[in-house]
């Protein structure tokens, strides 16, 4: 998702679909960048299906040209199913390919 030339107070989500939860734990890890004097918050969340979320992930402002690696752990207990859920504002750049640079992992 590219953010540059965007209006202050747009956003965009992406949500994962529903996903069954494994023994073990698991875990989301991906890549992001987020650079300039205007950056706002990347923000992951874990929603699941009971209703019941929580952040996995944040990061708020500059961190620099490069690309950082995050990981959120994901401790969902087996039975229930959950989704995840990204809400950076417009400042934030996430992913221009999530299926190349986002995965799921079973255990630590």
């Amino acid at each position: 998702m590219e953010s540059s030339y965007r209006k202050p107070g747009e956003r965009a989500d992406l949500v994962s679909p529903w996903i069954a939860a494994k023994n073990g734990g698991q875990c989301l890890k991906f890549y992001y960048t987020m650079y300039g004097k205007t950056m706002g918050t990347l923000a992951i969340k874990l929603e699941q299906s009971n209703g019941v979320s929580w952040l996995i992930f944040s990061e708020k402002g500059n961190k620099g040209m490069s690309w950082k690696k995050g990981i959120g752990n994901i401790d969902v207990d087996v039975g229930f199913r959950y989704q995840v859920r990204t809400q950076p504002d417009f400042c934030a750049r996430f992913l221009k390919h999530c299926s190349e640079y986002c995965s799921f992992h079973c255990g630590s």
